[in-house]
């Protein structure tokens, strides 16, 4: 059988909530359909869908790869070295994705995804979306391979700001906290 040459990492199913409405099972059977050996799902800020999708990816023969799209706590202003400096604000996120490499990943990403959630339930300020600093990524890196987020993601928007001192120099910081990865 001659597979697809291409393999999707950034697939959102329907435990993005508004995002996308492909069922897993959809997913798995275009995959068969479209002869495609691996997909990865990334939805927005949960692994949902992970442990269904892998068992029922891995019996119709789709190589499962895990993921997810998780907001980065965005400050308001960015600096020439890449760092975060400012106030933070509830809208100002910035998706990057992180996808599994190993077991380590996986339990990283777990841990990563219940800090975005539980990280700020012994504050007084209000509420926030889930998010992460990334810093606290960057605790939690090993056994992940991270990508940019697209246009949306934090160096895209350095980019479109015409910010490209800020855009390289977070790249170089990406790259520490994710080398080869």
């Amino acid at each position: 059988m001659t597979y697809s040459d291409f393999v999707h990492l950034r697939v959102h199913t329907s435990y993005s909530l508004l995002e996308s409405a492909i069922t897993l099972n959809s997913l798995i059977d275009l995959c068969v359909e479209k002869k495609m050996p691996a997909v990865a799902i990334t939805d927005t800020n949960n692994l949902f869908g992970a442990l269904e999708f892998s068992i029922n990816a891995a019996k119709a023969g789709v190589q499962p790869i895990i993921g997810c799209q998780l907001s980065i706590t965005r400050d308001s202003k960015y600096n020439t070295q890449g760092n975060l400096a400012g106030e933070i604000a509830d809208t100002d996120t910035d998706p990057i994705i992180l996808i599994v490499q190993n077991k380590i990943g996986y339990q990283n990403l777990l841990k990563l995804i219940s800090i975005a959630y539980l990280g700020k339930m012994d504050s007084t300020d209000p509420p926030i979306s889930p998010q992460v600093s990334l810093s606290i990524i960057s605790q939690h890196s090993e056994g992940l391979i991270a990508l940019t987020g697209g246009p949306k993601g934090v160096i895209g928007q350095l980019l479109l700001g015409e910010q490209l001192d800020s855009a390289k120099a977070l790249l170089e910081k990406l790259k520490i906290i994710f080398p080869e990865r």
